[in-house]
């Protein structure tokens, strides 16, 4: 189990030096994330995209592990992201907004399969429309 916790937590330590190519190494087999940051994605590809997106948007985006729960060859990680949209804004619909200025704080969960030294899947969830109301961007809905 300590095993699965300390990978899960190399993968979080290569996403928040913002070094994709580390992060995505540790990944393998199929990425999927329905509640993404950006967009819905599936695959490395894809994945390597809504990240690198999102570091743009959030380049100071950080991730706080609060909690790590692992079973068999799963890994739940309970984590609060903090940014500043200081960078454009890709929203899943394909526009792109200015960066609006503001920060977001937001707990999110992702659930990890892990085998062989590698991520096999992996799972993000979070509340996107939280982090637009904190942007600025969503009316009407209280963060």
């Amino acid at each position: 189990m300590a095993d699965l916790k300390e990978l899960y937590l190399r993968a979080i330590d290569a996403y928040n030096a913002h070094d994709l190519d580390a992060f995505l190494d540790l990944l393998r087999g199929r990425l999927r994330s329905d509640s993404a940051r950006v967009s819905a994605f599936r695959g490395k590809a894809a994945a390597r995209e809504c990240w690198r997106l999102f570091m743009e948007s959030f380049p100071d985006d950080h991730l706080t592990v609060h909690n790590q729960v692992a079973d068999g060859t799963t890994v739940v990680g309970k984590w609060t992201a903090d940014a500043t949209n200081t960078g454009r804004l890709y929203l899943p619909s394909g526009n792109v907004l200015p960066a609006t200025g503001k920060r977001f704080a937001n707990m999110g969960i992702d659930i990890s399969v892990i085998e062989a030294g590698q991520i096999k899947s992996h799972r993000l969830y979070w509340d996107t429309t939280a982090v637009l109301a904190q942007l600025g961007l969503m009316s009407g809905v209280s963060a």
